[in-house]
This record gives structure tokens, C-alpha cells and sequence, in this order.
């Protein structure tokens, strides 16, 4: 299917920055569009603070061959980022094709939690793919974690059984904040194509959650949430998580 002009409202929209996306979470996005039956929107950011940055006299750029240092140069740096653009619009058009209800892929020129918030406004789900992805070694009882976190006001766990497709072969355990372990049934874990018995859960207070993020003790594989009302909150999750979000309207 050729891409489509997506009319963002209540649409998936895959935002992503200088990094570009990772296979993992676009086929994430294209599982979510699907189950969903929504359009799904590729949103590629130019990282307005990292151009700026590149273009301070003192930034250098030190090659991993020669360990030789060069002055980083604007124009390079939007080629660059140009070329991950483009990757990530040929990866996602693989991945897409089959959706029936399209798919559409746009690059703008901002800071990646700003501009993803404000499209996000009138998306269903909003998945933020990190651009400083933590490498997380596999805990003692090999399980990976996904973290839930409740609203009364949102349907967070119509996202879960999507998120779970990409764990099928491998235990899981949910970390659950605001939300009841009984809310999470056999049933949604089998819409996941996912065993009940490999998946374990936990609770963890919100409290407990706010402190651990500015100190970057969270440690997870990804994170299903509700959409936060400002740029701060988001920045703070995107920094204390560096996982794939899954931001729920």
C-alpha cells in the first residue's frame, strides 16, 4: 500500500529522533496501528538542540578509527540525520505495506518531546521510540520487565496485548503502578499470544516510580503510560526510562 496523508486524530504516531527507529518498536507501532485498526504516522525529529550544538565553535567531532578530532559542521550533521530519515521511512514502508488503513511518514525540525507531545495531542497512542537506550543485562530470574502504569480515565491495558506479541517466547513480568493485578486476566495475556504462567507481577508505588526515574533506576524493556500533560514530565520519562513508550490518550 502506497503511503496516504494520515489525518493524525486518534491515529498511532511513531515519533523519533536523530538515532531513528530501531526494527523492535516499529514493528510495535505496526502491531498497535493494526490491533487498533487505526492509521499509523512515522514522525522523524531534527533534533533542534543537537544542531545547535553542533554549530558551537568548541564541539568536536573524534573519529572511533584514527581517534582524531574534526569540527563538527551543520550541514554534515543535517545530512546525516537526513540519511537516518530516509532509512527509517524505507524500514517502516517494509513494515507497513499490509496495513489497511495506511500509513504516512513527515521530518520536522524541533525538540523531540515537544514536538512529539503536541502531535500527540490528537493521536490515540503516542510511542516514543528512546534515542539513549540503556543497555539493560537480563535480571537473575531472566525475565523482562514491561511497566504498566494505571489511569482511571484511560484504557492503558488496550495497548498490552500488542506490546506482549513482541515477547512471546521469553518470561515477562509486569510491573504494575495504579492498577490492580486482577485487571490484568488470562484472557488479555492469551490476546498477547503469551503463556499466563511466564508472565509474573508486581506492584510498584507511584512514589516509589517518581524516585526512581531522576536517579535512572528504572530498568525496563518497555513502558505502556498515559499520556503526560507537559513537555517536563515527558522529558523526565524518555530520560529515566530509555525504553519504547507507549503513551495512551
Amino acid at each position: 500500500m502506497k503511503p496516504a496523508r494520515v489525518n493524525n486524530a486518534r491515529s498511532v504516531v511513531l515519533a523519533a529522533g536523530a538515532s531513528g527507529y530501531s526494527i523492535a518498536t516499529i514493528l510495535l507501532a505496526v502491531r498497535l496501528a493494526a490491533s487498533t485498526r487505526r492509521q499509523l504516522r512515522g514522525l522523524f525529529i531534527e533534533d533542534e538542540d543537537l544542531l545547535q550544538l553542533t554549530g558551537l565553535p568548541f564541539t568536536r567531532e573524534i573519529s572511533l578509527t584514527t581517534a582524531q578530532e574534526r569540527p563538527l559542521e551543520v550541514e554534515r550533521m543535517l545530512r546525516s540525520m537526513r540519511a537516518v530519515a530516509r532509512e527509517s521511512r524505507r524500514t517502516l514502508e517494509r513494515e507497513a505495506r499490509e496495513l489497511e488503513r495506511g500509513w504516512s511518514f513527515d521530518t520536522v525540525r524541533g525538540r523531540l518531546r515537544e514536538v512529539g507531545l503536541a502531535e500527540g495531542k490528537e493521536a490515540a497512542l503516542l510511542i516514543f521510540e528512546p534515542q539513549r537506550t540503556r543497555a539493560r543485562a537480563a535480571p537473575a530470574h531472566g525475565r523482562h520487565r514491561i511497566l504498566v502504569v494505571g489511569d482511571p480515565d484511560r484504557d492503558v491495558l488496550a495497548a498490552l496485548p500488542a506490546v506482549l506479541r513482541g515477547f512471546e517466547s521469553v518470561p515477562v513480568e509486569l510491573a504494575l503502578v495504579a492498577l490492580d493485578p486482577a485487571t490484568i486476566t488470562p484472557e488479555l495475556l492469551l490476546q498477547g499470544g503469551v503463556d499466563p504462567g511466564q508472565v509474573g507481577m508486581r506492584q510498584i508505588p507511584a512514589d516509589a516510580l517518581a524516585d526512581m526515574l531522576p536517579a535512572n533506576k528504572a530498568a525496563f524493556d518497555c513502558a505502556i503510560l498515559p499520556q503526560p500533560e507537559d513537555s517536563q514530565q515527558l522529558a523526565l520519562l524518555l530520560e529515566g526510562l530509555r525504553c519504547p513508550l507507549v503513551l495512551v490518550a
